[in-house]
């Protein structure tokens, strides 16, 4: 599968989904895979560590960078 599908009609991605969630483990195994920690959300322009910045991930941040 491809890890930077678009899930969403705003352009959201499954790490995206894993870092606002704060699950380190899909995170790291979505990175593995090639994940794009660049990706932004087409509505917000949040990238997945934004998103895990604002939900309080702080680890999940730290691994997004």
């Amino acid at each position: 599968a491809d890890p930077n599908q678009k899930l969403y009609s705003d352009g959201e991605t499954a790490l995206m989904i894993a870092a606002a969630s704060g699950n380190k483990e899909i995170v790291q195994a979505l990175l593995a895979k090639g994940a794009d920690r660049t990706a932004r959300n087409w509505n917000t322009g949040e990238t997945a560590a934004m998103i895990a910045a604002k939900k309080g991930h702080e680890a999940i941040v730290n691994m997004l960078k």
